[in-house]
């Protein structure tokens, strides 16, 4: 709410129309209309300004010419009661009460204390449309935070980021900044990290084979590995036969591993693989896989130990990741 001043306009006087005693507080005047109005009193007016009768009036309605003088009395703002004859001067001038009032406004702008009393221990105040201060609710306050003991507490993270979740109504820059502390995604539509990157899709490799007319004990060197890895999946297809049995070794010498006496991938006895009625087959170790972790400068051989049938093509492939 705006300080309401009083009126203070220029050249603004007429006369009295009638003779005055020291009580009269209905005062006629020639003509009321250079004055403020009602709706702009109250207003302070000087009768015989610069004389020796001089007196000051608190005006508080002014209609048809007639002045009301506060119930309070005449004499305002120091000055003293008189009589006064018909047809003296009465002034609106700036008086030292104009003055006061407007430096109390600014001092209270100048140390922030402009509706302090206003003020609860938990509140903060908004200017609505007509300027009227208005106490916001708990909801409101959660942007511009809250007033606690007389300081300004910040919202809890937890609060913030209630009421940014779902929110967004546009792409929504980071200015260069980074989002860190993030959990590896569990669901479809969440961000993955970098690291849930290199490690699922990055740091994925493949070792493949092709086998034209495979036969039984053929054996073949895949790759060769610097790096300590772990097989996660291997896949192999034939064309043609009835079925292909095959193994996958490996050594930190090659002849072992091409020799198909390294350590076996596979389980069972002879860690063989029998690709029969299916012309495509792939595992996982938790399923098929007996020694899926390989060691650093291994080297891995694909061993085919028996061929039913004519199989035209075997192929093979081995993803891994590096541990």
């Amino acid at each position: 709410m705006a300080t309401t001043f009083r009126s203070v306009l220029d050249n603004a006087f007429t006369t009295t129309a009638e003779a005055l005693d020291d009580s009269e507080l209905g005062i006629d005047v020639t003509d009321g209309s250079v004055f403020p109005l009602t709706v702009d009193c109250p207003c302070i007016l000087t009768i015989e300004p610069n004389t020796a009768n001089m007196e000051k009036v608190l005006i508080t309605a002014n209609a048809a010419n007639v002045l009301t003088v506060d119930a309070s009395g005449r004499g305002y703002e120091g000055s003293v009661a008189k009589a006064h004859a018909s047809g003296v001067k009465i002034e609106l001038l700036y008086v030292a009460t104009n003055i006061t009032e407007l430096q109390t406004a600014v001092n209270a702008l100048e140390n922030g204390a402009v509706y302090k009393t206003l003020f609860d221990a938990q509140s903060i105040l908004a200017a609505t449309t007509d300027d009227t201060p208005a106490a916001l609710t708990v909801a409101e306050q959660t942007l511009v935070g809250r007033i606690t003991a007389g300081n300004i507490a910040a919202l809890t993270p937890a609060q913030v980021m209630a009421m940014l979740s779902g929110q967004a109504a546009a792409d929504f820059a980071m200015n260069t900044h980074k989002i860190t502390g993030v959990v590896d995604p569990t669901a479809d539509q969440e961000a993955a990290t970098k690291k849930y990157v290199d490690d699922t899709v990055q740091g994925s490799y493949l070792a493949v084979a092709t086998i034209e007319n495979p036969a039984a004990d053929d054996a073949f060197f895949m790759f060769f590995t610097f790096d300590a890895i772990s097989v996660s999946e291997i896949s192999a297809t034939r064309v043609g036969g009835t079925s292909v049995t095959f193994g996958i070794n490996h050594s930190t010498t090659s002849a072992t591993a091409i020799a198909g006496t390294g350590n076996e991938v596979f389980t069972g006895a002879a860690g063989e693989e029998v690709l029969t009625s299916d012309e495509t087959w792939n595992e996982d170790p938790d399923n098929e896989f007996d020694d899926y972790t390989i060691p650093a400068d291994s080297y891995v051989a694909l061993v085919i130990t028996a061929v039913s049938g004519t199989v035209t093509q075997f192929h093979v492939t081995v993803k891994y990741t590096k541990d």
